[in-house]
């Protein structure tokens, strides 16, 4: 499996690949930046994305390029934020 992480905070990203690293076979692709992310889209293949809610709007906007991506619109996506 591969997993998509789209979350500013590098801590965030560290506790979350340990969290990711539990599930066997599992790879993780990191991104620091949503719009990076969304300029690599079309190079990326992975079958979970975990994107932070809290990047001034980019991590919406990331979600919906997602979907709007024929080859990733069936892509599972969960949405991550902190209080």
């Amino acid at each position: 499996m591969r997993v998509l992480i789209v979350e500013r905070d590098s801590g965030n990203v560290a506790l979350i690949k340990q969290m990711v690293a539990r599930i066997a076979e599992c790879t993780v692709i990191e991104y620091l930046d949503a719009n990076a992310a969304g300029r690599d889209l079309h190079q990326l293949a992975f079958d979970l994305a975990l994107i932070s809610y809290q990047q001034d709007g980019r991590g919406l906007a990331l979600t919906a390029q997602i979907r709007d991506t024929r080859k990733l619109a069936a892509v599972p996506i969960i949405v991550i934020t902190q209080p």
